[in-house]
């Protein structure tokens, strides 16, 4: 039997280059549960006005509570963000686009033990 070493880090693409001008919408995470740690990145290019995301968990994927202080915006001229949260002990997340300006946006997600 061969040995396989443990993931420390997971990355997901809950967005790739996802058009704005498609509306407001959510994705959410695969289950995320052993993980400890989270980092989400948001990535716009070609942006105007502003686009705002709101961060929630859920330990269901039905029910998401909003993380506190977990709203997050890019413009052109902040095309780019990062969150870090740790001490995350819930099984999903949901990025939610609650405002969207033009352009596309990636968000991703490194999960770290």
């Amino acid at each position: 039997m061969a040995y396989v070493p443990e993931l420390q880090n997971f990355l997901e693409t809950l967005a790739s280059s996802y058009n704005l001008s498609l509306g407001a919408t959510s994705f959410t995470s695969s289950d995320l549960s052993q993980y400890s740690k989270l980092s989400i990145q948001l990535t716009g290019s070609s942006l105007g006005g502003e686009t705002t995301v709101s961060i929630s968990q859920s330990n269901n994927n039905v029910n998401f509570d909003t993380l506190n202080g977990t709203t997050l915006s890019i413009t052109a001229n902040s095309p780019s963000t990062t969150l870090e949260k740790s001490f995350f002990s819930a099984k999903y997340l949901r990025v939610q686009l609650i405002a969207v300006g033009t352009g596309n946006i990636t968000i991703q997600i490194l999960a770290k033990k």
